[in-house]
């Protein structure tokens, strides 16, 4: 014969395992409301509206702790090829020579490929659009330049200029995709650097900066699109932040909801679109008219 449990033993064997005696409850994780940073604006009706777009200053704590990593892996950033691997880029590339002093590129133009350096030594230096620069990283013999925006031939992030003579070889974005195919380990190690120097620069702080009002919807739509496609960039508020040059006052700021964007050549886009900033940055031809 079954007996059915009633009573206090139905309520017993009705209970989940882990609200019975004893057992361990996990526990609902902890959010650091600090951490978190909403738009509020109010509606003429007075009903408060809550925008979901988080603003740029609620990123700081996650990108501190992503920096400390970074900064561990620097030997992965920029790794020393042996002599095969060396011989093994040469099938895809060409050599080419530098002099002392001449700049191999500029930030914002067209990337050509990645240089691996057979000889000599190369300064990287990173600019933003105030004319600061500093330099980035030394790169030596059998390292490499490039990110992942050599991939596709995106526009250079920053300036390299030579140290000492230099001799490199040359693999444009074609060859270097089909480098990374037919060598496999090689290639697994060359885009290991590639995303970790991309990680390095966009916690830099280096590239355009975006001034105008931090509540500002189309401030966090640009600030929020430059994340997404990961491009180095700065926010700037220019009545708050003490590091904001005096010559900032005199951009066309209209109102709380104009911005304007500073490309590293100085070029000033006032109060532009997403597409136009994207055009800016060299990620698709802007647009002509017939």
């Amino acid at each position: 014969m079954i007996r059915r449990p009633n009573g206090a033993n139905a309520a017993m064997t009705s209970r989940s395992p882990s609200d019975r005696p004893g057992s361990l409850r996990p526990s609902k994780p902890s959010v650091d409301q600090s951490a978190v940073k909403c738009n509020v604006d109010s509606k003429p009706d007075g009903n408060a509206v809550v925008s979901k777009r988080a603003a740029p200053e609620s990123y700081e704590i996650e990108e501190a702790a992503q920096r400390t990593q970074i900064e561990r892996r620097r030997h992965q950033m920029y790794p020393n090829l042996s002599d095969a691997r060396v011989e093994k880029v040469k099938r895809f590339g060409r050599i080419e020579h530098w002099n002392a002093g001449e700049v191999i590129c500029r930030t914002g133009e067209r990337s050509e490929g990645m240089r691996v350096l057979l000889r000599g030594q190369v300064n990287l230096i990173v600019r933003d659009g105030l004319g600061r620069s500093q330099v980035f990283q030394e790169v030596m013999e059998r390292q490499f330049l490039g990110e992942t925006a050599t991939l596709s031939g995106k526009p250079y992030l920053v300036d390299a200029i030579a140290i000492t003579d230099v001799e490199a070889i040359l693999v444009s974005p074609e060859q270097l995709r089909a480098l990374l195919i037919a060598e496999a380990q090689l290639g697994s190690e060359i885009m290991r650097a590639f995303i970790l120097r991309r990680v390095a620069l966009i916690q830099d702080g280096s590239g355009p900066i975006l001034i105008g009002s931090p509540t500002s919807p189309k401030l966090l739509a640009l600030a929020d699109l430059l994340r997404r496609v990961n491009h180095p960039h700065r926010v700037m508020d220019p009545t708050s932040d003490g590091e904001t040059p005096a010559s900032l006052a005199k951009l066309p700021l209209c109102g709380d909801d104009v911005i304007n964007v500073i490309l590293v050549d100085g070029t000033i886009l006032e109060d532009p679109s997403e597409i136009e900033v994207c055009s800016a940055l060299g990620y698709f031809a802007a647009s002509t008219s017939p």
